[in-house]
Order: structure tokens, then sequence, then C-alpha cells
């Protein structure tokens, strides 16, 4: 049985010990090494995480991001300090006054195209455009309190978790946790709840789109500044979840948000998406909608994106806007038991 104190990435690290995901010392292309590392002159190096390319030896400037926002700043790290219902503060509030509030702020995206990808992997080309429709998305992960709403009503289930997690790290039915983005979830209570709530999951195409402030270039949703704990809720060193051990409540680290005021698109928890996984984008819908036919039959994983609270420096690379990941959408064990650091959140 896996032991899951560090969630998703302790199941990634056991993989990589077992050989699941397969390195090697000498290299034609950046597929033929392990997660984290990178093809440089026939060697595999270990990526880092804060270079535009992934480079070993890249330079970047932590401060030097100049892309333009959407409110015509060119600070990305100040630029969505205020909450997105206008309420004028620039505090982390989530949507509403109370721990037990289960209202939902909806945040608009406008349409565009996405250069969806990057070179770093091959799971993540080919890099090509995708049209995007507006469409509106949940200004934070979906909280305790909201899903609660559901279950309330009889169209969700209750999240249920592996044994051996941490249980400072369970949200669920926990006082005090409501404005916490709710964890435990499997893909099919995750596709439930956004149904009752009027809407889908993301589709991965619209997810990249809205991390990156309607389809900019931004390494990080906020620009390219090395995550800190004022931006994303992740382990800076002093222990997972900003040294809080768990995911802290939804919108915790607004200086992390995108132009448009999405909160946590990096970090806090990783979040599911309605497509199924596929190895590379050779087939991938160009109208932004979700990848719904499996690769094989039998297929059952789904794309995950975003990165958690465990993530720390070294693997900061999963909370890049383009990176994305794979996990079965029935759990770890195929027991519908979902991960402490798995949530989710919807669009409309």
């Amino acid at each position: 049985m896996i032991k899951r104190e560090s969630g998703l990435l302790g199941i990634a690290a056991l993989s990589l010990a077992l050989g699941v995901l397969n390195g090697c010392d000498e290299c034609e292309s950046t597929v033929e090494c392990a997660t984290g590392q990178i093809c440089v002159d026939g060697m595999c190096e270990a990526m880092d995480p804060w270079s535009p390319d992934g480079s070993p030896t890249g330079d970047v400037d932590a401060d030097a991001d100049t892309d333009v926002d959407a409110d015509g700043d060119t600070d990305a790290d100040t630029d969505s300090d205020t909450d997105a219902d206008s309420d004028g503060d620039t505090d982390s509030d989530t949507d509403g006054d109370t721990d037990n509030d289960p209202t939902i702020t909806w945040i608009e995206i406008q349409s565009g195209v996405l250069v969806m990808g990057d070179a770093l992997y091959s799971f993540t080309q080919p890099i090509h455009n995708v049209l995007i429709d507006t469409f509106e998305m949940t200004r934070s992960e979906i909280t305790v309190s909201q899903y609660a709403a559901c279950v309330t009503d009889g169209d969700c289930a209750e999240p249920q978790y592996p044994d051996g997690v941490s249980e400072n790290s369970i949200n669920w039915n926990v006082p005090g946790r409501g404005k916490f983005p709710v964890n435990g979830v499997v893909w099919s209570h995750a596709d439930a709840f956004c149904q009752w709530a009027g809407g889908t999951l993301p589709s991965e195409s619209q997810w990249e789109y809205a991390a990156r402030s309607e389809g900019l270039t931004k390494t990080f949703p906020w620009g390219e500044q090395a995550p800190t704990c004022n931006l994303a809720i992740f382990n800076d060193g002093t222990g997972a979840g900003c040294g809080e051990f768990n995911t802290n409540p939804v919108c915790s680290a607004p200086m992390g948000n995108t132009a448009q005021g999405l909160c946590d698109m990096a970090g806090s928890v990783f979040e599911w998406l309605a497509d199924y996984w596929w190895d590379d984008y050779v087939n991938h819908p160009l109208d932004g909608s979700a990848q719904e036919e499996p690769p094989s039959a039998g297929a059952i994983n789904r794309v995950i994106r975003g990165g958690g609270f465990h993530n720390m420096e070294a693997d900061a690379y999963m909370m890049r806007t383009t990176y994305r990941m794979s996990f079965p959408q029935d759990g770890w064990d195929h027991d519908n038991k979902g991960e402490v650091d798995l949530g989710f959140r919807c669009v409309r």
C-alpha cells in the first residue's frame, strides 16, 4: 500500500523509483529523459524550473516580465491584488463572507487564440493554435462549503481519502475548513459538481488559456518570477502548504492571481480537467473543446494541471502554465478515493 504523506508528489516519486519514469544519461531528445530533466548536448540534465526554456544554463531575471496584462500594466506580480468581485479590498477573501458560504464567483475569460504547449516535453507538443471562445471560470478552486451544497442536494458524493494520508491535509468535514479547496475527489465527483453548478470541467485548452491571462506568454500564472508564498501555496522550504502542511484557504496568495483575478492556478491543489490524457497534442481539438475520446479502449486517465501544496522548488516545473500530468479518473488504486492535493474548478 502506498503511503501518501506527499500526495501526488509521493506517487510520482514512487513511480520514478520503480522505473515507471525512465531516465537516462545520454539522450537525443528530452522525451528520453526523466521527468524534471531536459536533453542538453546529448546528456540528460536537471531542468531549471525558473528558466523560460527549462535550460539548466538559463539566466532569467525574476523581475523581467514585460507581458502587458489585460489591465494595461506590465507588472505581473501586482496586477490582480484586488478581488475579482470588485469589492475594492486586497485581502485573500474567497467567495462569500463566511466560512460556510457556498456562493460561487465566475470570472469572464475573453475569446482569443492560444498558442498551446511548449518544446520541453513530447507530451506538450506539437505547439499549436487553438481558437478559444469567451467563457466563464470559477474564480477559485471549488471549496468545501460549495461542494457541501451539492452533497446536501443529493447530486454529489462525499469525498473519500486513501489510507495513510495526513489528517491535517484532509479538508472534508473538518470544522473551519469551509473556504479550503475540497480535496479527496475523483474525476466523477468533480464532473458531477460542475454539472450541478450549471457548467462543466474546463477543457485543457481553456485551462491553459486562463492560466496564461488569456493566452499571454507566461511561465507561471503571475509571470516569470520564481514561486514564493506570496504567489502560490507550495513547499517553499518551510514545509508543505507554506509551512501549514495543508492547502490553506483558497485565494490565500492574491499576488499570484491571473490578470483576470483567477486564484491558485498554480499550487494549492492539482485540478481535474475534462480531457482524456493523450501522450501528445497530435490529435488535440483546435476549437477549445475537451479531448473526449480516450487514446485506446479502456483508457481511464484524465489530465490534471497546476501543481499542489506539496510541490517544492525542485519540482516547481509542475506549476508551469504549460505543464500537464496524467492521473486515473477513479483514483490511484481505482477505488474512487481522491488525493489530498487534487481538486478542481469549473467553467460555463
